[in-house]
């Protein structure tokens, strides 16, 4: 982590704290605050992502869809593997778990379903990652990155199954052979290779 970046979001923070009466500009800030999280994580740097989010937000309250990009992003950065946090996955889907979706639509209760199974698949909980896709595409069947997620997950333990068929019993595994066997993405997939 660069010291200079650390030291300036500690001072903004310092600064933001000494202002509690100032309350005008308060969903500026916190869109500010949040897209510079979100720069910070694309740029590689999502120690600083998750600095910026826990530190520089000062007030308590904020628009509903600023605290699901908080929510958000502070997920995806805990995905990335900060260096200064060795479970990473389990502070972040700790956070996910502790979050009330029942304030979001149907599309972000699906997303951060999604984040929720990412972090499970980083866990190698894979009974409990299929329970999650599966929720987030019951929740919005339209969200593109809750199908990916899955279907990625069901080709990592569909390859898992081919190198090891002495697994290929667990149920998740005979689920996805299941469904994999009359996908209509597989009959697609195979007809584009012949």
């Amino acid at each position: 982590i660069q010291p200079s970046v650390v030291q300036a979001a500690a001072a903004i923070a310092a600064a933001l704290s000494q202002q509690p009466n100032l309350v005008m500009g308060v969903n500026e800030t916190a869109w500010s605050v949040n897209r510079f999280a979100h720069a910070s994580r694309k740029q590689g740097l999502p120690d600083i992502a998750l600095t910026i989010l826990h530190k520089l937000y000062p007030f308590g309250t904020m628009e509903l869809n600023e605290y699901f990009f908080k929510t958000k992003e502070s997920a995806k950065a805990n995905l990335a593997g900060p260096s200064g946090l060795s479970n990473s996955a389990v502070h972040g889907l700790n956070e996910l778990n502790r979050c009330n979706m029942d304030l979001f639509s149907s599309q972000q209760k699906a997303e951060l379903f999604t984040l929720k199974g990412r972090f499970l698949m980083q866990l190698n909980r894979d009974d409990e990652v299929a329970d999650v896709f599966s929720t987030a595409l019951s929740v919005a069947s339209d969200v593109g990155s809750a199908w990916l997620a899955w279907a990625k997950h069901s080709d990592a333990v569909q390859a898992k199954a081919a190198s090891n068929p002495g697994d290929f019993s667990t149920p998740t595994a005979v689920a996805v052979d299941a469904a994999s066997s009359s996908s209509p993405l597989l009959m697609w997939r195979e007809a584009a290779a012949n």
